[in-house]
């Protein structure tokens, strides 16, 4: 189970942030510069605008496929504290400051889980390839 762990290290990284949506991308630039320059959390800054914010945690493979393009890579590098944005996604403004990041251990019972459901998929997907022999049209369009 190490193994897989250490093969989806990546995907398995627990994040957690305060994420807020802008319409412009002037009050976005504008709130990024407040947080970083003034030190002000993204939370009281868009209580302050009226803004929504959210805090959201989950691992970085289970990041919503609209945020998926614009931020993934961006989370791998930032550190807790940091400001990242704007980014556009679907529209809107997004500005996100990092409260933390956990890397993967087997000592978190969700992560051996986790890690253990991988193995069993890739075993079951293996044994169907090995044995079942699919139908040209259903292999069409799967």
């Amino acid at each position: 189970m190490q193994r897989e762990l250490c093969t989806h290290q990546l995907e398995s990284l627990w994040v957690d942030y305060h994420a807020a949506s802008f319409v412009g991308i002037d009050q976005a630039r504008e709130a990024v510069l407040c947080v970083r320059e003034d030190r002000r959390s993204l939370l009281d800054l868009a209580q302050v605008l009226d803004v929504e914010v959210g805090r959201v945690s989950h691992y970085l493979e289970d990041l919503p496929s609209e945020l998926a393009g614009a931020i993934s890579q961006t989370l791998l590098g930032a550190v807790p504290g940091e400001v990242l944005g704007p980014m556009n996604v679907e529209g809107k403004y997004l500005v996100v400051e990092i409260i933390d990041k956990i890397l993967p251990s087997l000592d978190h019972q969700d992560v051996r889980e986790r890690a253990c459901q991988q193995l069993l998929n890739r075993g079951a997907e293996a044994q169907v390839e090995k044995h079942v022999e699919w139908n040209q049209y259903v292999r069409a369009i799967m």
